[in-house]
């Protein structure tokens, strides 16, 4: 029997998880259960903070597979997202030996206790499901939000590398039914747009697989001080237009949360 097929199925639950994003929610767009959804933006424009910021103001049970960033990495930009504090006096400071900083900073991290980070940089789907069933069966109760940084990570065949990319893509999209979570996968765009500066729309997506997910956002830069959103797909909602997302990258923070 399938991985996929083990994942236990929880009890109904209500089919939106709430953003607590004022320009999301002005913008339609919605995380709904069971569905997948697709962050892509070129390198440096802000697709792990984007997803770290959802991860941690959502409040949801949450398995962020952080492959493409290392743990001190997201660990300095959880702390940055949730103190204010800027990034570099962060990494100055984390693991420091002065005790009130360390103390501050745990203090300030155990708000991120419902995210289940994991930093192992080759996964699969396999490996996925096998995360959450264990998680299951400690926890007791399932994840809610689903975060796949970044889907590049879990090609293997760099010669088939497409082909695994749409069969990885269906198999996230089977998880999020079967586990009644929402997925969220980052990928990358196209060379074209890899200058970060274009708005990016389905045909940008790297292996053209925007006929899969339910949602698309496409982030570029707009502005120092905000990025551009491009919603090229929004099913059940609408689509075609874009949102201005404040963003400060000095501590890795997104603005419109409620």
């Amino acid at each position: 029997m399938s991985l996929l097929s083990t994942v236990r199925r929880g009890a109904p639950l209500s089919p939106v998880l709430d953003t607590h994003n004022a320009v999301l929610n002005s913008a339609g767009v919605m995380l709904r259960r069971s569905q997948f959804s697709m962050i892509a933006a070129a390198p440096g424009v802000g697709k792990s903070v984007f997803a770290t910021n959802l991860a941690l103001r959502m409040k949801v049970p949450t398995l962020f597979l952080s492959a493409d960033s290392d743990e001190w990495t997201v660990r300095s930009r959880a702390c940055s997202i949730l103190t204010g504090v800027p990034l570099d006096t962060v990494e100055q400071n984390l693991n420091s030996e002065d005790e009130a900083w360390d103390s501050w900073f745990a203090e300030h991290l155990s708000e991120a206790n419902h995210v289940d980070w994991c930093y192992q940089s080759d996964i699969d789907t396999e490996f996925i499901a096998l995360r959450l069933k264990a998680y299951e069966e400690v926890r007791g109760y399932s994840h809610e939000l689903i975060v796949v940084d970044n889907l590049s990570n879990t090609v293997s065949d760099q010669a088939n590398e497409y082909a695994e990319l749409r069969g990885t893509c269906r198999e996230l999209q089977a998880i999020a039914r079967i586990e009644q979570a929402h997925v969220m996968a980052l990928h990358h765009v196209t060379g074209n747009k890899e200058d970060g500066q274009q708005e990016i729309g389905l045909g940008d997506l790297l292996g053209k697989l925007g006929k899969i997910p339910e949602v698309v956002l496409g982030l570029n830069r707009y502005r120092p001080d905000a990025l551009n959103v491009h919603i090229p797909k929004n099913r059940g909602g609408p689509s075609g237009g874009s949102v201005l997302m404040p963003i400060d990258y000095t501590r890795a923070s997104l603005g419109g949360f409620q």
